[in-house]
């Protein structure tokens, strides 16, 4: 395996753990579907911010997305 593999391999490992953390914690509130409904919030954030900027590179599309989802 290369480099790139191994961190790619570590990246999904850790990744794998933080949402299996969040996903019973969560499963065990009965709030399992509201992170689902946040995320499709943040993309309109996302979306909203992009027409107002018309830059995928702009810090305002994280901005935007906070808003939406809070």
């Amino acid at each position: 395996m290369t480099q790139a593999q191994i961190e790619i391999q570590l990246l999904a490992m850790a990744t794998a753990v933080a949402c299996s953390l969040c996903g019973v914690f969560l499963v065990l509130r009965r709030m399992s579907l509201l992170s689902d409904a946040i995320s499709h919030t943040v993309l309109i954030g996302i979306v909203i911010a992009f027409f107002l900027t018309g830059d995928m590179a702009s810090p305002w599309l994280l901005v935007g997305a906070t808003m939406a989802g809070v």
